[in-house]
């Protein structure tokens, strides 16, 4: 029998089996979103909505999917708003993937990038003559939801905003029996942390009212409660639930008028490879917003509630009216880490006497990400 090479030279024989020939399968040929490669994969990065397409063959990819992180909440009056949750994020290994697959039949896989939530904010109007301006607290949003081909992955949950009567307004959003429910933090892929309200401190009115919102677990898990009046519960994470608020000295002799109250730390988020082959950290969950100190007060407590590792934003905190307490803004979430948005500390806004036009708000959302990548 002849040899191969006298009729196709420089051709292997493993081409005719491996269907170069036109015999065996197709080879898998797929694009969409930022390529890139490392050591035995080719990876698809969604940092936007489009779409994932298999133009040949069949194959099997890992897709790592995080909702947009939740928008922190605001300020109300004395009450600082809750750290939001972060987008929830899901890591599905083996998916079969095919040029006749996809929600079509035509190898199309639609992917959708969630965006961060907005941030909560007040809007204040005239009051009465030599009375406050009446203060709406605007509600944060939750965060997008993200996903690939069908598969959705939730957002993170929004922030609890503050409330204090006159003060701060009420979340016109939420109700409980009828009830208006002031610093509930949002459901999501991680839960809002809850901001507390104008009840006794430490009351179980005050600390049922001020709960965090739940997580969607395994995507996420719940925010953080504030157990005291001025204080704000971190959002949750995708590692690990924000934490509880809870004063820094409740003790007769300083609860109140020193209000200082630190804001709670954000759940930490969680680890993924799939983008470069090293673990990279996602869906941090935002911290809580702090109070102030009405009087100055020694020690300082630290007042900005810490974001969690993976994105989240870190709480605010201080007073524009006060020249010992600095106002230092929300930040937001991380782009493209689901990371939550940190809640916002104390707001004068509100008061007679200060600034209408200078107020509080909490931290964007950060928006979420898809990523795809299959072995070659």
């Amino acid at each position: 029998m002849p040899r191969i090479e006298r009729f196709f030279a420089g051709t292997a024989v493993n081409d005719w089996t491996s269907g170069a020939f036109g015999g065996g399968s197709e080879a898998f040929a797929a694009s969409g979103g930022t390529p890139s490669s490392y050591s035995g994969y080719e990876v698809a990065t969604f940092t936007g909505s489009s779409s994932f397409t298999v133009s040949a063959g069949a194959g099997v990819v890992d897709i790592f999917i995080v909702g947009g992180g939740g928008g922190g909440g605001t300020a109300g009056g004395n009450e600082p708003g809750g750290g939001a949750g972060a987008g929830g994020a899901l890591a599905i290994a083996g998916m079969a993937v095919s040029s006749t697959g996809g929600p079509a039949g035509n190898g199309v896989y639609p992917v959708v990038v969630g965006a961060g939530g907005a941030e909560g904010n007040p809007s204040y109007s005239p009051g009465s003559p030599g009375g406050a301006p009446t203060a709406t607290i605007n509600p944060a949003s939750p965060g997008g939801l993200s996903s690939f081909g069908g598969i959705v992955v939730v957002g993170g949950g929004r922030g609890g905003n503050g409330n204090t009567g006159t003060q701060g307004g009420k979340d016109p959003s939420i109700t409980s029996g009828g009830v208006n429910v002031m610093g509930w933090g949002g459901g999501g892929g991680s839960g809002g942390g809850g901001s507390s309200s104008a009840m006794s401190p430490g009351t179980a009115a005050s600390v049922n009212k001020c709960g965090g919102g739940t997580g969607v677990q395994p995507l996420g898990n719940p925010g953080g409660k504030a157990q005291w009046q001025y204080c704000a519960g971190g959002g949750g994470g995708w590692g690990a639930a924000g934490a509880d608020a809870i004063a820094s000295d409740p003790s007769s002799s300083n609860f109140p008028p020193y209000r200082s109250r630190p804001g709670a730390a954000g759940g930490a988020g969680n680890t993924n490879n799939y983008q470069t082959g090293s673990n990279q950290t996602y869906a941090g969950g935002g911290g809580g917003g702090g109070s102030m100190a009405q009087w100055p007060q020694t020690p300082r407590p630290t007042g900005q509630g810490v974001g969690g590792s993976g994105g989240g934003g870190t709480g605010g905190h201080g007073n524009a009216n006060y020249p010992w307490e600095a106002l230092v803004a929300a930040t937001p979430g991380t782009a493209n880490t689901g990371g939550g948005g940190g809640g916002h500390g104390y707001d004068r806004g509100g008061v007679p006497g200060s600034p209408t036009t200078t107020h509080a708000t909490g931290g964007v959302g950060g928006s979420g990400i898809v990523i795809v990548r299959w072995a070659v």
